[in-house]
């Protein structure tokens, strides 16, 4: 295990005190090789994401980020909990996907229920979305009840020809 005079090398065992015996287990067994499947518990993989976090094993936390199951019945809330428990990587990854299913018009479940922060960094991201930009048509803009304003508009417009 380890090759120097350490206490974990002379009793050959680690102690890791900040998370339950099944995730460190899970989290080891991942990194050999095996699989985590999209059934597994939402606060497993928290904690499992929390101590990919904190020994900085990028592998196993892009792992965990491919196999959430996120649709739009849980979106709102795996949102609102990862927020709570400090993924703010995972809240990025809810972000994203909200603003995938405002592009395609899914409903989602829920909207009502999500964390201010959330709609807020939403709201940020979503204004800077390409995917999301559409040009103004050029009446946009138009009062049609006001005649002056329409000469100015056509005005700019042969101008701008």
């Amino acid at each position: 295990m380890f090759e120097n005079d350490w206490k974990e090398a002379i009793e050959g065992i680690v102690a890791i005190p900040d998370f339950p015996f099944k995730t460190v287990k899970t989290a080891i067994e991942l990194c050999y090789g095996s699989l985590l499947h999209s059934d597994t518990n939402i606060e497993e993989i928290i904690l499992l994401f929390h101590f990919a976090d904190k020994y900085d094993i990028e592998e196993l936390k892009d792992t965990i980020k491919e196999v959430i199951l996120i649709t739009p019945n849980n979106i709102c809330e795996y949102a609102n909990l990862f927020c709570e428990e400090n993924c703010a990587e995972l809240v990025n990854i809810c972000i994203d996907r909200l603003i995938v299913y405002f592009q395609y018009s899914y409903s989602v479940k829920d909207l009502d229920s999500l964390n201010n922060d959330i709609k807020l960094q939403f709201f940020s991201q979503a204004s800077t979305s390409e995917s999301l930009k559409k040009d103004f048509p050029f009446d946009f803009y138009k009062n049609k009840n006001d005649e002056n304003l329409i000469d100015a508009y056509a005005t700019i417009s042969l101008m701008n020809l």
